[in-house]
């Protein structure tokens, strides 16, 4: 069984090789459009991004508790700088979710 598993191992395994390989398999755990509509729920604009202090505020209090360093870990790659735009009281970093559920789900090799 382990040697099935080893031989559908991508060659050379880098880290670009391994995060693809582990994509493959999370994604049948978790679904995408199971995970964008987790996400969703915190989308307030329904722009595809979640303000990170509401998120980690989630995250720390809810269910199985994350630790700040870990949402940043998480996070990290996946968040930019809010424009302040009309109707919002502040700027901030928001987490663009949807390109994190791309990575994840192995849709961002498709695109390239």
């Amino acid at each position: 069984m382990i040697n099935a598993h080893l031989s559908s191992v991508p060659t050379p395994f880098n880290l670009a090789s391994y995060l693809t390989h582990l994509s493959q398999h999370l994604s049948l755990l978790t679904p995408g459009p199971d995970l964008l509509s987790a996400f969703a729920a915190f989308d307030d604009n329904d722009d595809g991004t979640i303000d990170v202090a509401e998120l980690t505020e989630a995250l720390t209090s809810m269910g199985e508790r994350m630790s700040e360093t870990d949402i940043e870990r998480a996070l990290k790659g996946f968040t930019k700088r809010r424009a302040l735009g009309r109707g919002q009281a502040h700027g901030g970093d928001v987490f663009r979710y949807r390109d994190f559920v791309d990575v994840l789900s192995g849709k961002e090799e498709e695109k390239e």
